[in-house]
């Protein structure tokens, strides 16, 4: 009976670790700092073992050329090095072997942690997290935000908005009655602008020459770093998402949008 694909994916970090070298498993498992304390430890001891046998092989290297070229020097070396350092070579085989074991059954422990997040989600409600600012951790659950549910922030007279952040990406309802103009600017974040409800005319460029109007069910895509402006033709609702999140809106310095 062939194995079970989980099963074969449980064994494959295993495999790696234990046939191919100590700390492979936690690196296909997405563990860099696992892999890298089990591998660095494995190479360290047996750079320790190369160095040692080639001092202790110098050190007992005849100075006589007849010597030399005696066909049983290289087992007799063999022998020497051995001998002399018995106690050494069995602790370093010893902590290689526990560096293999060990490897192999946190490999397999990762994998199996792996899974026990998903499993432990399975038939829980959904999960709401604080949105991080930019520089904390991203939530490893998923969030579930109801944009009735979360307060307006009211930029200026004629501009209110709505925010949901990831680490890196930002989605706003942006609200603009009749009249309102956002004063030319630009950022390096990527925006793609989806225009809900009116319509919103946008001036392009450093010269402001192009021009288009994004009216309901109309998508506009700006780059990165292209100077804007817009004014809503009538009361607009849309949909901005930024890439990565816009840091000034995050923490408060967008004045062009608050009238100062």
């Amino acid at each position: 009976m062939e194995p079970r694909p989980e099963t074969r994916g449980r064994l494959r970090p295993v495999l790696l670790s234990g046939l191919v070298f100590p700390g492979l498993g936690q690196l296909v498992t997405g563990h860099p700092w696992r892999a890298l304390a089990f591998g660095g430890s494995s190479v360290a001891l047996l750079v320790a073992v190369v160095l040692r046998v080639v001092r202790e092989t110098e050190r007992l290297m005849p100075q006589d050329e007849f010597a030399l070229l005696d066909p049983a020097l290289p087992f007799r070396l063999v022998i020497e090095v051995h001998r002399a350092n018995a106690a050494f070579f069995l602790w370093a085989t010893l902590g290689i072997v526990a560096l293999w074991i060990g490897s192999m059954l946190d490999a397999w422990a990762s994998r199996r942690d792996e899974r026990a997040p998903l499993q432990s989600r399975q038939g829980s409600g959904p999960s709401v997290r604080r949105m991080p600012l930019t520089g904390e951790t991203m939530a490893t659950t998923a969030r579930h935000f109801r944009w009735d549910d979360m307060p307006k922030e009211k930029m200026n007279e004629l501009l209110d908005r709505r925010l949901v952040t990831g680490e890196r990406m930002m989605l706003a309802h942006v609200y603009l009655k009749k009249g309102c103009l956002v004063p030319r600017h630009s950022h390096e974040n990527e925006q793609i602008t989806y225009v809900l409800e009116g319509a919103l005319h946008f001036w392009l460029g450093e010269d402001e020459k192009e021009e288009v109007v994004v009216r309901a069910g109309e998508v506009l895509t700006i780059p990165s770093n292209l100077p804007h402006k817009a004014l809503a033709l009538e009361d607009t609702l849309d949909v901005d998402i930024f890439s990565p999140p816009r840091q000034d809106w995050l923490d408060g310095t967008d004045g062009y949008l608050r009238g100062r």
